[in-house]
């Protein structure tokens, strides 16, 4: 089988999956989404391995 078709359905297949995420998906909400960069902003990290470093228990 040549390189050609296959890289053809391969893109389809990506452009279908982009497609359906598009229309299956809402609109984030800004005013709720969590901030991107919390530099000094007060909120605390929690949930990770990452965000016990440095604290004692």
């Amino acid at each position: 089988m040549k390189k050609y078709p296959l890289v053809l359905v391969l893109l389809l297949l990506i452009a279908v999956g982009i497609t359906i995420d598009f229309y299956a998906s809402k609109t984030p909400n800004p005013y709720t989404a969590p901030p991107v960069l919390a530099w000094g902003s007060g909120n605390i990290s929690s949930g990770g391995h990452c965000a016990d470093i440095g604290v004692s228990k």
